[in-house]
């Protein structure tokens, strides 16, 4: 059984992989990237994947860990980089626009196929 944890009741550790529940889409796996002080709502809360990222929806969320091993180590440790990188991306995304904004192109999506597979980027 999971062991759902409300957003109101406890907020999450930044950095660290967790499943999280957003009522129009579901449970997604990602991290907890802080807190958005501009977002017009109590609930500024931003979670993220490498889908994108979601402030003020996510309701309640729970920590996933890896199982204990050789391998261990290493996954928490590239969290920690993947975790990193995609603030960055985030934080980007979250700046002003303006007639000198230069475009995001050193974010990395992934493949369409690791979303549909009906949708296979041509080469």
């Amino acid at each position: 059984m999971i062991n759902w944890i409300k957003i109101e009741d406890e907020i999450p550790e930044e950095g660290k992989r967790l499943l999280y529940f957003f009522e129009g889409t579901g449970v997604w796996l990602g991290f907890y990237y802080g807190r958005d002080e501009d977002y017009p709502d109590s609930n500024n809360h931003i979670f993220g994947s490498n889908a994108g990222f979601l402030t003020g929806d996510v309701t309640h969320y729970c920590y996933i860990d890896y199982p204990e091993g050789e391998d261990e180590e290493w996954r928490v440790e590239a969290d920690k980089e993947f975790f990193k990188e995609t603030k960055k991306g985030i934080l980007k995304c979250k700046e002003p626009i303006s007639k000198d904004t230069k475009p995001i192109a050193d974010i990395n999506y992934p493949p369409l196929s690791w979303t549909d597979p009906d949708l296979v980027e041509e080469e």
